[in-house]
């Protein structure tokens, strides 16, 4: 598949052609631009990957060897980390976060906010906690 460059929509096109590919595959997940093959142990991941490989030869679909990482049990997703574990907020998006300047404006504190809704999943009753601060951008 070939797109024009600057096409807004290329990600979502992508992304969809991608899935109907390789939906019929077990544990293959794509994410964004990439894919994560997973299995529930090492033999079945092995055999996961193999016809993911195998698929991939078929569809003469191009991979870059340079960003490939194999044999990893953590992976690095949006802002979260993905383990055999659960999901977790990924400690570069916690200091980000924690680093940021106190906000000084309405933009500001919208920036704060949104970086900190991304992970509100992890904060129990986030929305009581910051409802007095999603006030100050309601007002004008």
């Amino acid at each position: 598949m070939r797109m024009s460059f600057g096409i807004s929509s290329a990600r979502e096109i992508w992304q969809r052609a991608m899935e109907e590919e390789f939906c019929h595959l077990n544990g293959v997940k794509i994410l964004i631009d990439g894919f994560v093959i997973w299995g529930r142990n090492a033999e079945e991941h092995d055999v996961r990957l193999e016809n993911f490989f195998d698929h991939v030869r078929d569809t003469d679909l191009k991979l870059n060897e340079k960003k490939s990482r194999f044999n990893t049990n953590r992976v690095s997703y949006v802002g979260h980390v993905l383990t055999y574990e659960g999901v977790e907020p990924s400690p570069e998006r916690i200091k980000a976060i924690t680093d940021m300047p106190d906000p000084n404006n309405k933009a500001a504190l919208q920036t704060f906010l949104g970086m900190v809704t991304s992970l509100g999943k992890f904060v129990p009753n986030l929305s009581k906690l910051i409802a007095p601060l999603r006030k100050l951008t309601e007002k004008e």
